[in-house]
């Protein structure tokens, strides 16, 4: 009775469950999950869209760039910058150096007087540099100037026994027994303060001192010989200028009445 009834449910049961195709259940599982895939992957790009986009929103708002940040304020104290000098320029190999530093022979020379190599002296007006005309023996060899004196013949030079010689150039001092320094001739570079030395052509010497004529010959200037012109500045002196074949070959400065020689 029992086992009649199980079997009336079992075929009951069979009755209503309709057969099953598994093929078809594995189709629509992998249709359903191959949409769930693409669902997904649409909803990634839209988020990695939208933050793409929110990102450059944040970036570049209404076309402006990110506003600065501030600036942060050391605490410590301000470094000093030492700039690094630029090295000047060396000059270029076609430089040339002016003419004008090239020192002319005119040029004015010290205040000590001292010959020294082709340094040109002024003679005149009344001494050349630190020594002087009417100076004793003592003031003349203290100037560091000439050499000592040395005595001559008196017989020969009665009014100037006394003689030194030039340092730096060579020429001679003579020392009066009663005027004291009486000539100086100096065979060193020097001039006259009218720009008269030795190799001036006698057109020179006749152009500053137009009185100058030879006191031996017919005294004519146009003759060689020696002449006495008064010195400009010192009317108790004169320049004793000799001109030799044209030229000057020696300019010396005296006492107008001196008592040495002639």
């Amino acid at each position: 009775m029992n086992q009649d009834r199980l079997r009336l449910d079992l075929a009951s049961l069979a009755d209503e469950v309709a057969p099953v195709d598994l093929r078809d259940r594995a189709l629509r599982t992998s249709r359903r999950l191959g949409i769930q895939r693409v669902v997904a992957t649409s909803a990634a790009a839209l988020v990695l869209l939208g933050a793409a986009t929110g990102t450059a929103l944040a970036i570049r708002p209404n076309g402006q760039g990110p506003a600065p940040s501030p600036a942060t304020t050391s605490s410590g104290p301000p470094v000093e910058v030492t700039p690094t000098p630029t090295p000047s320029k060396s000059p270029s190999k076609g430089t040339t150096p002016s003419k004008g530093t090239t020192p002319s022979k005119g040029t004015t020379p010290s205040n000590t007087g001292r010959p020294s190599g082709k340094q040109t002296l002024v003679l005149g007006p009344d001494g050349l540099g630190a020594l002087k005309l009417g100076m004793s023996k003592k003031e003349a060899a203290a100037t560091g100037l000439i050499s000592d004196f040395q005595r001559f013949d008196a017989s020969v030079w009665p009014g100037c026994p006394n003689r030194a010689e030039m340092k730096g150039g060579g020429g001679a001092v003579w020392l009066s027994t009663r005027l004291g320094v009486a000539s100086i001739e100096p065979r060193a570079e020097v001039r006259t303060a009218e720009g008269i030395r030795v190799g001036s052509p006698r057109a020179d010497v006749l152009r500053a001192y137009p009185t100058w004529r030879p006191v031996d010959g017919n005294g004519t200037p146009g003759e060689d010989g020696r002449g006495l012109v008064p010195v400009p500045g010192n009317p108790d002196a004169k320049f004793r200028i000799v001109i030799q074949n044209g030229k000057v070959s020696s300019v010396g400065l005296q006492f107008a009445q001196q008592d040495c020689y002639e």
